[in-house]
């Protein structure tokens, strides 16, 4: 109420001294005997403050009266004018608002001076390379990291953080790889892998193992082979190359007469395993029905298993049957070929000069006959040798 009476005191004093200053010199009473003077103000006002010639920055606000003062910013306690809360450091935005060492007042807030920086507890922090306020307030790089560019870094570039601690994750045996990872057992960290010492070397439990040679971990851990296999590239084999297991043993599949190819096949009579086959032993044989037959030759298989000769051509010559009593090309036996300059024809198993004259054998000639010309035999002109 104070604060209302006041202001309508200083504004009924205003409207008199404006209509004085209208009326006055209308009535021809400017400098009158009475003395009145112009600048006269009632007993207890404040005077208007000084015309410094230097513009004040607009606030914004609307005049206010602070105690007896006219302001034109912000009202503070215990009468205090502040012209402009929004670069006042010590009325920054609102009355007592202080702004701490290094800071000032912008916009009505408490700023740090220094671009980049900002306030932590009060003061002016680079978080790009504080420690304990590493990207942002209250974010402490701890054990070995080192604020950079605003994020908890190793000061190494081969380090990593793992929690607090920066660790070569290519050797650590606690964090072997990534972080977390633990190497057990007989392993080591090495290149970033859980390994046994010895190149080549696999864990099996809490020892290294060779699973290309071991005979308890062949190819795996627990792989065990059997007599007489042995571990051999990491698969259970016979210790000589060709051999395989049949009924417990190691035998050469390739020649073995009762294992021929697999185990168990059996080759018949008379034939022998070769190559894994069971092959007749003697060249150009084949076996049928159990035995080893020449086809060429065999009368009863003859060209192939089962194909018999009989009849008159129950011959076989050549993997055909053949009549060697009629045939010119096999008369009386197999390959006994009638020649037609020498005979013509075969009879009963020997070659005859059909339709021509026969030259008697000469020279103990066994052969088959001469044959020539008819009329020419005692005329001297050829001789029948």
């Amino acid at each position: 109420m104070a604060y209302v009476r006041k202001l309508l005191t200083l504004s009924l004093a205003s409207v008199s001294l404006a209509f004085l200053a209208v009326v006055v010199p209308a009535l021809g009473l400017a400098g009158c005997a009475q003395g009145f003077d112009l600048d006269y103000l009632p007993p207890g006002s404040n005077p208007p403050p000084a015309d410094t010639g230097v513009p004040q920055p607009d606030t914004g606000l609307p005049p206010m009266m602070c105690g007896e003062t006219l302001c034109s910013g912000i009202c503070c306690p215990g009468d205090v004018c502040v012209g402009n809360p929004m670069l006042d450091p010590n009325n920054c935005g609102f009355c007592g608002n202080v702004c701490g060492a290094g800071l000032v007042c912008a916009n009505g807030s408490c700023a740090c001076q220094i671009p980049g920086q900002i306030q932590c507890d009060g003061l002016c922090i680079d978080v790009q390379n504080n420690n304990a306020n590493c990207g942002f307030c209250g974010n402490m790089c701890t054990g070995d990291n080192t604020c950079s560019d605003g994020m908890c870094r190793c000061p190494g570039s081969n380090l990593t953080a793992c929690g607090a601690e920066c660790v070569d994750t290519a050797t650590d045996n606690d964090n072997c790889g990534v972080c977390g990872t633990t190497c057990s057992g007989p392993t080591s960290c090495r290149g970033g892998v859980c390994a046994c010492p010895v190149a080549g070397e696999s864990a099996c439990g809490d020892v290294c193992k060779n699973l290309q040679t071991d005979n308890t971990n062949c190819g795996r851990c627990d792989m065990t082979c059997d007599a007489p296999t042995t571990c051999n590239s990491g698969t259970c084999r016979c210790p000589i190359a060709g051999e395989a297991v049949c009924n417990g043993a190691c035998v050469p599949t390739m020649t073995d007469n009762n294992n021929c190819g697999t185990c168990d096949n059996v080759c018949p009579s008379g034939t022998a395993c070769m190559g894994g086959t069971c092959r007749c032993p003697n060249a150009g044989e084949v076996v049928c029905n159990g035995t080893c037959v020449n086809t060429m030759t065999d009368g009863n298989n003859c060209g192939m298993c089962g194909e018999a000769c009989a009849g008159l051509a129950n011959t076989c010559c050549s993997g055909t049957c053949a009549d060697t009593g009629s045939s010119t090309s096999h008369c009386g036996g197999c390959g006994m070929a009638c020649v037609a300059t020498r005979a013509n024809g075969c009879t009963s198993g020997s070659c005859t000069c059909a339709g021509m004259e026969q030259c008697p054998a000469t020279g103990g000639f066994l052969g088959p006959p001469t044959c020539r010309a008819s009329g020419l035999l005692g005329t001297g002109a050829v001789s029948c040798n």
